[in-house]
């Protein structure tokens, strides 16, 4: 197994279709089908931006998962003390590789980076209906620090 840094757009493009799918599915009114040229053009667009970061894990060679993260830094406010994070965007492997360890592989891949930029927190979310990315989550000792609702009008 190996993890590296990417800017590989084509290959993450491919790698979020199982991912995109699953979204689409269980949140059709938030989520569009997978369509691999928008997405290409899409991560296209992001992948050298300077605060964001793609890893592709593979084995034997062939891509199996990916994460995308992004380096944050929320200002100090009246009500905020200034705060670094990494942010995770989107951790995925595809379908039949699931539960073999590899999202626990890429999870680490980003710890050691957060520490490497002596940055202390870790933030993500994910839907409520992924039970097994909240379970992913709490097996990492992710805590739940906010809640997000919604209304539709």
């Amino acid at each position: 197994m190996n993890i590296y840094q990417t800017h590989d757009f084509k290959t993450v493009a491919k790698l979020n279709q199982s991912l995109q799918n699953m979204h689409a599915k269980w949140y059709p009114d938030f989520f569009k089908q997978y369509d691999y040229d928008a997405v290409e053009e899409f991560f296209k667009s992001i992948i050298k931006a300077e605060n964001f970061t793609f890893f592709v894990l593979t084995e034997d060679s062939e891509p199996l998962g990916y994460a995308w993260i992004e380096t944050r830094t929320y200002p100090e406010t009246p009500f905020t003390k200034e705060l670094n994070s990494v942010y995770v965007h989107q951790l995925g492997v595809i379908e039949t590789h699931r539960g073999k360890g590899y999202g626990s592989c890429l999870m680490k891949e980003i710890y050691t980076f957060a520490k490497n930029a002596k940055i202390k927190l870790v933030e993500l979310e994910y839907w409520a209906k992924n039970t097994r990315a909240k379970n992913f989550y709490q097996n990492q000792q992710f805590k739940q620090a906010r809640e997000f609702a919604h209304r539709r009008l």
